[in-house]
């Protein structure tokens, strides 16, 4: 029988957990939060945030935390694949013949996340992808597709516990590098429609934008411009409902107002 699990990829953006969690937590059999006290650039996570995932343990809504140490002779990327690694090893260990990797700001919605998991249960073999779409400061603020990254990015879904994620495993499609699963056979994967399941990436959706983008992983593709966060900041934190979005590497996009597909609800009192 197809045991299902998650874990959540955390350091930053701990405002939008319970949220996310929320939104598949009954279709899933176990929930592991791995985080870092220390982020990729040296900065310490707030004791606010720890109270946050030590609450949502007592709430009964995470299994499991686990810390992770950075190792600081690996370079950034190793250090993500091989704590993404160790959440799947938590699913594994609980007994989970299927794991998924999530970061705090990725939702999905409740009836594509249940198509998700009764085809995973009707291909047990396979390894899924699917591709998202990006929001900007709330979920009714969708970043235009035209020209964003995210128009074609794939990130994996579900995938045996049998294998792990594989740095520069070569794949059809444009996946982030740190969630290719290495299967051995690319018979296996399955990329689905985007129709059936699509991922809402919130990554632009923070109580405090500043301290995500520069505390993130991708933050050596902005090229560290201190001068470019505190505008992309400025610009962020004064956003107006016609505007356009402003994102960390300097890129502009055009936003897409819309009926909120993604409803929050913890993230709000979070901001307060």
């Amino acid at each position: 029988m197809s045991k299902f699990g998650i874990s959540y990829n955390v350091f930053d953006g701990v405002e939008l957990l319970e949220d996310s969690i929320n939104h598949i937590k009954k279709h899933v059999d176990f929930i592991s939060i791995v985080y870092q006290k220390k982020s990729y650039w040296g900065e310490v996570i707030s004791d606010h945030d720890l109270e946050i995932l030590k609450n949502l343990k007592e709430l009964g809504l995470v299994d499991s935390i686990v810390e992770f140490n950075l190792n600081p002779n690996h370079a950034i990327h190793v250090n993500q694949i091989n704590k993404r690694n160790l959440g799947k090893d938590l699913s594994k260990e609980f007994g989970c013949t299927h794991h998924m990797t999530l970061d705090c700001d990725e939702f999905y919605t409740d009836e594509q996340f249940s198509y998700l998991i009764n085809w995973h249960k009707e291909n047990p073999e396979k390894i899924s992808y699917c591709t998202l779409r990006a929001y900007y400061k709330d979920t009714k603020y969708m970043i235009s597709n035209k020209g964003y990254m995210d128009n074609d990015l794939y990130v994996s879904c579900f995938f045996p516990v049998e294998y792990e994620f594989v740095m520069n495993y070569p794949t059809s499609m444009k996946v982030d590098p740190t969630r290719k699963v290495g299967c051995g056979n690319n018979q296996l994967i399955y990329h689905h429609d985007y129709e059936n399941i699509i991922m809402h990436h919130l990554s632009y959706v923070r109580k405090d934008i500043y301290k995500k983008i520069n505390n993130a992983a991708a933050k050596l593709r902005y090229q560290k411009n201190q001068s470019r966060f505190e505008f992309f900041t400025d610009c962020y934190d004064n956003f107006e409902e016609d505007g356009i979005a402003i994102c960390a590497d300097g890129s502009e996009y055009n936003i897409e107002k819309i009926d909120p597909i993604i409803e929050l609800d913890k993230y709000y009192s979070y901001l307060k």
